[in-house]
Parts: C-alpha cells; sequence; structure tokens
C-alpha cells in the first residue's frame, strides 16, 4: 500500500494538519488548532512563538491518530505556510527577539504612508515609467506604479528596530537572522526543543512575497534593505520548492519524518485548483480574498495594483529551471466581514448568511463600505431594511471587490478567460458565488474540498517531490468539480450598477 501524506496547512488564524492518500488525494484524517493572536488597540497582531509551535505538534499528532496512522508509515511532511508573517531570532542561541509578526499587524502603517506619499517614491515612479516607456519591460511596468503595502515585511520591521534595542544591535552585528514562517517552522521541527544545528534557508514563493525579493532579478533588492538598514547576512538563503529540506526531530512525531516540500498558501492553493496552465486563475475567499493568474514562465508587471510573485520552482526535482510566476491581488479583510456580520447580531451561525442575503431580492438600498480603519460602514439604510439586507450588503462589498480585481485585470492586460475557480473557507457561500459570476459574466468552478484546496495543492507537490507524480500538472485528473456557477445575464445589470456605486462610494473613503 502506497503511504499517505502528511500536511501543515499554517494559516493566518488556524493551524491545520492532514492525511492526505498519495493515490486519491483524498482526505483521510484531519485536526485543527485555532491560533491566538496577541492584539491591541495600536495595530499590534502577534502570535506567541513556543505557544504555537507546541499547538503546531499537537495538531501533526492528533491528524495522524484521526487517520488511525502510524508516524513511520507517512511518506513524508508537506508545510503550506501564511506569508509575510516574520520573527528573528538569534542565529546562535536560537532565542527570539520578539514574538512572530502577523502580516495583518498595522504598526508599519506610518512608515507606508510616509514612504507612498514622499519625494523619493514619486522619483523611482517617474523614472520607471520613462524608462517602460523605452525599453517595454515589464519590470519597468511594475515599478512605475510601485506603492509599498503593509503587508510587507519592511514597514513592520522597520517599527521593530526603532522600538527594539536587542533587535537593531543584533541585526548591525549581523547576529540575526529574520525569518519567515517557513523558515522558523523548518529549523523549530528539525532542532525540536534544543537548538542544535540552524538551516538558514527561506522557499522562493516565500521569500517573493516579503516585499524585500525581487521576482524580475530574482535577488533580494538592495535598494530595500538599504532603506530599512539591514544587510542580506540577516535574511536566508533562498531554495526552490523540491530542495531537500531534511527529516523532522524524532521528538516530534516519534521518528524522523522528511520534509518534502514547503510552500506559501495562495501558491498552494493555485496548485490545488489545477491552474497549472498561463493563464488559469483562481479566486481565494478565505482570510482575505484574492485574485492570482497563472502567467506562466514570465514575470508579468502591472500598472494597476497587481503584484508580480513566484508560484513554484521544483528545479531540484526536474534538474532544470522551472518557475512558474503568477500575479496576485488582495483584499485582506473578508473573513474579519463574516466575523463582523455575527459580532453585530446580525446572525448566530455564519452558514446562515446565504441563505438570509437570498431570502431578500436585493440589499434595500443598502451598501457597506469595509474601511475598519476609518468611519465608513453602512449607508443608506433606512426604516425599512432588516437584517437580511444589511447581511446582503455586506457579502456583495466582498463580490464587489472580487469583480474589481477581475476588471483591474481585464484593463492591465487584456487577460481573457473561460472560466475561474473558487476556494476558502468563504467559497462555501453559493450566494457569494453566484453573485460572482454573474457580475463577472464568467462561469465560477468550486472544486471538491474547496475549503481544503491549499492543503491538497500542497500534497500534489509534496508527492511530486517524492517521485509518486511523474509530473505536477498530473494532478489535474485528480480536480473535480463540485459546483458550476452559471452567469445570469438577467441579474447582472442591477449587479453593475450597484457595483459602479460601490466603486464610487469605496473611493471617497480612500
Amino acid at each position: 500500500m502506497t503511504k499517505p501524506i502528511l500536511i501543515l496547512d499554517l494559516g493566518s488564524t488556524t493551524c491545520r494538519a492532514f492525511v492526505i492518500s498519495s493515490t486519491s488525494f483524498e482526505i483521510l484524517g484531519s485536526a485543527k488548532y485555532e491560533t491566538k493572536l496577541i492584539q491591541t488597540d495600536d495595530g499590534t497582531c502577534e502570535i506567541n512563538a513556543n505557544d504555537l509551535f507546541s499547538n503546531i505538534v499537537k495538531v501533526l499528532r492528533n491528524a495522524l491518530k484521526d487517520a488511525q496512522v502510524d508516524a513511520e508509515d507517512i511518506l513524508c511532511l508537506g508545510m503550506s505556510v501564511q506569508r509575510a508573517t516574520f520573527i528573528s531570532i538569534d542565529k546562535v542561541t536560537g532565542e527570539p527577539y520578539h514574538n512572530l509578526i502577523s502580516w495583518s499587524d498595522r504598526r508599519g502603517n506610518e512608515f507606508v504612508d510616509d514612504f507612498n506619499d514622499g519625494c523619493f517614491l514619486k522619483l523611482i515612479n517617474c523614472g520607471a515609467a520613462f524608462l517602460y516607456w523605452i525599453t517595454r519591460s515589464e519590470r519597468f511596468k511594475q515599478v512605475s506604479k510601485l506603492k509599498m503595502i503593509n503587508n510587507f515585511i519592511a514597514p513592520r520591521l522597520s517599527h521593530l528596530m526603532q522600538t527594539n534595542r536587542k533587535l537593531k544591535e543584533a541585526v548591525k552585528s549581523g547576529r540575526a537572522a529574520i525569518c519567515t514562517v517557513d523558515t522558523w517552522l523548518l529549523n523549530r521541527l528539525k532542532n525540536f526543543n534544543k537548538f542544535e544545528k540552524f538551516d538558514f534557508i527561506s522557499d522562493i514563493t516565500n521569500a517573493c512575497a516579503t516585499g524585500l525579493y525581487d521576482p524580475f532579478q530574482l535577488d533580494y533588492v538592495s535598494m530595500n534593505l538599504k532603506m530599512i538598514g539591514i544587510d542580506r547576512s540577516v535574511l536566508p538563503r533562498i531554495v526552490d520548492n523540491s530542495y531537500d529540506f531534511g527529516y523532522t526531530h524524532k521528538g516530534v512525531l516519534g521518528v524522523p519524518v522528511h520534509i518534502s516540500t514547503t510552500i506559501a498558501d495562495q501558491a498552494a492553493s493555485l496548485i490545488g485548483n489545477a491552474c497549472f496552465r498561463k493563464m488559469d486563475a483562481k479566486i481565494t475567499l478565505g482570510t482575505g480574498t484574492f485574485l492570482n493568474i497563472n502567467t506562466g514562465r514570465k514575470c508579468m508587471g502591472s500598472r494597476t495594483g497587481a503584484y508580480p510573485l513566484i508560484a513554484w520552482n521544483t528545479q531540484t526535482r526536474k534538474k532544470q529551471s522551472s518557475m512558474v510566476f503568477y500575479t496576485e491581488r488582495p483584499f485582506n479583510d473578508s473573513s474579519t466581514l463574516i466575523r463582523f456580520a455575527k459580532t453585530i447580531g446580525l446572525c448566530t451561525n455564519v452558514e446562515d448568511l446565504s441563505d438570509m442575503a437570498l431570502s431578500v431580492n436585493d440589499s434595500d438600498g443598502v451598501m457597506f463600505i469595509p474601511k475598519f480603519h476609518s468611519l465608513a460602514g453602512f449607508i443608506g439604510y433606512k426604516q425599512s431594511t432588516t437584517k437580511c439586507h444589511f447581511v446582503r450588503a455586506i457579502l456583495e462589498s466582498i463580490v464587489f471587490k472580487a469583480a474589481n480585481f477581475y476588471f483591474l485585470s481585464k484593463e492591465d492586460s487584456n487577460y481573457h478567460f473561460d472560466k475561474i475557480r473558487i476556494d476558502g473557507g468563504i467559497s462555501a457561500n453559493d450566494f457569494i458565488c453566484q453573485s460572482i459570476a454573474d457580475l463577472l459574466n464568467i462561469p465560477l468552478e468550486r472544486g471538491n474540498n474547496s475549503t481544503e484546496l491549499t492543503s491538497i495543492g500542497c500534497a500534489y507537490l509534496a508527492a511530486y517531490n517524492c517521485g509518486v507524480l511523474d509530473e505536477l500538472e498530473s494532478a489535474s485528473k485528480f480536480y473535480k468539480v463540485q459546483k458550476t456557477f452559471i452567469p445570469n445575464e438577467v441579474n447582472r445589470k442591477e449587479l453593475f450598477m450597484r457595483y459602479k456605486k460601490f466603486e464610487e462610494l469605496n473611493s471617497r473613503y480612500d
């Protein structure tokens, strides 16, 4: 019997583990842990690293127990992790200088605003625009509209360097190691509770999401490092997704288990949705809303806000360059909107939201502008407005965000899509899926296990690295459509008018 694969999916708010068949890729067992976030009013969002690692070990063991599989019967371990969350540790002792700083931490906002409003960025944008006009280089196209965003590591690291004296001194001396989640987790799993050997590496899909790495040049950006006062010696060496990552310490699962791959969550989701061909696209509705488009072997620039990233690179396995790129447009507050509906008493169970939205013909003129850091919110409510109208307005705001990403992508490069796939926890909401299909006028495919396709994509990659799959693209045969949402032209006209109104109000509160 072929051994199953153990997958760790470390997301923004949950830590999940799955035991997945390496032949059918069906889920044989699972376990879940809600990540405890340390949040304060000043924008802090941190995670205690020791607590998180303890629960990672528990969730891995519990998944094996649920599947009734022993660790020695596991083929390998694959890991999909959240991007741009980071921790700084001492290279010698392994001790952290601070907690894990979540990608959603807002303490770098002032740095972002100052940089984006400054003359230096304007000079860079103008220079790049001129060079793009001359060369038509995709890299200069991207830089011509470049903006700093708080999801990048630089703003949050800059804040820490100003407030954490020990970290600043360690960075200056080169003793600090700035680790993305994959780097930190690899070393914890390989060393367990005793720091013996430090393997300072990061996989390319996680590295390119830091904002410190140039996917066009395939190297760290010297200007960005100088801007925050760090040297490349404090950053990990970049490896591909089929690199030999070694084995877990026997203390983790009782026996050493081969670590077959690490990969960033949205890249794994792209694989899980079988988006292997150029121009294959998927929308993920999870903690955030993401539109990801496979751009093949070419790194594509954007003048409308998309970021080019690396989807996967299996050079070690293929014995030749196998880099695949994609573009991404993110909105970070989707799950926050769903929780908000429950928090203000619109529902007692989020699973009821779709039925509530479908129980009314429209939102009664109500719009919801999702700006949690400003005064925006519900607009246009009246005496006739009910809970169901409010719910519909909230769900439509997620639809409109996804639609905006699509229309910007069409404007950017005249992309053509025959269909788009959808996954993530919120993709179980039929109202949202159908509304997106109607507004985009494109069929939307939701696959089986649509809430677990990140983990399944990681399992495909792990299986390929272990030789179970001859080609990564052959995993396409395992993707099964659970439901196709066919566009309704009658609904589109009214929905598009509401979308234009949403865009007008949304820009007013920017």
